[in-house]
């Protein structure tokens, strides 16, 4: 990004693929990284319905094409987070989403710019628990057999 934006102080960036890098990301002084993770369950409704349409006949989908395969890949993500804990902010998706003045407050001060130029107005708590409508009993049970554990310790369940 530095070589693409070498004037611009911070950038941000959503690529989910990231969070596989975060080691390395990590480990480096010169930057500073913010993970956003989220409720299982809506990261599964929401990748398997990507998988079903926008996705469809991408070559990556097979690895993300079933309740437990999505659920594995969030708690393999999780599991860099925790083991950054000391190096990255850990924001929870729900929290931003519901309180977006604290949350983009800690932002700020971790990023040391003024958290008065974000925009709290975008920030709509509307794809929380989408899951509900999405996944079935079955569906759900898998994220839980393969998950449950992770999202217990994270106040999910």
């Amino acid at each position: 990004m530095r070589s693409i934006l070498p004037w611009a102080k911070v950038v941000g960036d959503k690529y989910p693929g990231y969070i596989y890098r975060l080691d390395r990301m990590a480990a480096r002084p010169d930057v500073r990284c913010i993970v956003i993770y989220r409720d299982c369950r809506d990261v599964v409704s929401s990748t398997l319905a990507m998988a079903a349409t926008a996705w469809k006949n991408s070559r990556f989908v097979t690895a993300m094409d079933t309740p437990a395969k999505v659920a594995a890949r969030w708690v393999r993500a999780i599991a860099q987070q925790e083991r950054n804990a000391g190096a990255v902010l850990a924001i929870r998706y729900e929290d931003l989403v519901t309180q977006p003045g604290p949350i983009v407050a800690r932002i700020g001060e971790f990023l040391s710019i003024d958290s008065a130029g974000f925009r709290q107005d975008l920030v709509r708590p509307t794809s929380i628990g989408k899951y509900k409508d999405r996944l079935s009993a079955e569906a759900l049970a898998e994220v839980e057999a393969v998950a449950g554990d992770t999202m217990r310790r994270l106040g999910y369940v």
